[in-house]
Order: C-alpha cells, then sequence, then structure tokens
C-alpha cells in the first residue's frame, strides 16, 4: 500500500516540478497530461457533488438513477488519481532508464 501512496506523491511531485514550456510541448505530451490533470484535480470533485444533487433533486425515489449516479461520481472521483498514478510511472521510468540517481 505504501507504493501506491508514493507512486501518487511522485505524480504529485511530478506535477510540480515538470516545466510547462510550449517549447516543450511539441515534443513531450506530459504538458498536455499536466495540464488535464490539473483541470481535473480542481473540476472532477465539483462534477461528482453536481452529479449526486442533480439526481437527488429530480429522481428522488429512483434507486436505478441512485446506483447510476453513484457510479459517475466515483468514475469523476478517480479520475484525477488515476493520472497521478500514471505520471508518477511515468516519473519512475523515466529516471530509471535516464540513469540519473534522483530520489524523488
Amino acid at each position: 500500500m505504501s507504493s501506491f501512496f508514493s507512486t501518487l506523491k511522485r505524480g504529485q511531485i511530478y506535477l510540480q516540478t515538470w516545466p510547462l514550456e510550449a517549447k516543450l510541448g511539441i515534443i513531450f505530451p506530459e504538458n498536455r497530461i499536466i495540464k488535464a490533470t490539473k483541470f481535473a484535480q480542481k473540476f472532477m470533485p465539483f462534477m461528482a457533488v453536481f452529479a449526486v444533487v442533480w439526481q437527488q433533486l429530480y429522481a428522488k425515489m429512483d434507486l436505478t438513477a441512485l446506483a447510476i449516479v453513484i457510479l459517475t461520481a466515483l468514475c469523476a472521483l478517480v479520475m484525477p488519481l488515476s493520472r497521478l498514478i500514471l505520471v508518477g510511472k511515468t516519473c519512475k521510468i523515466t529516471v530509471r532508464t535516464a540513469k540519473f540517481s534522483v530520489v524523488l
């Protein structure tokens, strides 16, 4: 379990340290991934809450709609985490293949 949290921490550090320059965006896809991850971290919790509130306002007693909205909210909350894991693993692979002695 500690490797999961260390991967998330590495991903967060990678997000903060990667230089978001337009010149690098031509070569590396990390610029787009980092921008999308930061956007998802800000927007997806709102989307999850909005989906649950919307369902409670318009389909109060429908259990099928409740199940669907809970799955939608969970997907919205897991998206930023999956991107952090992806970036954390990318960081780990990049550091290993580059033969740097960087401790993250």
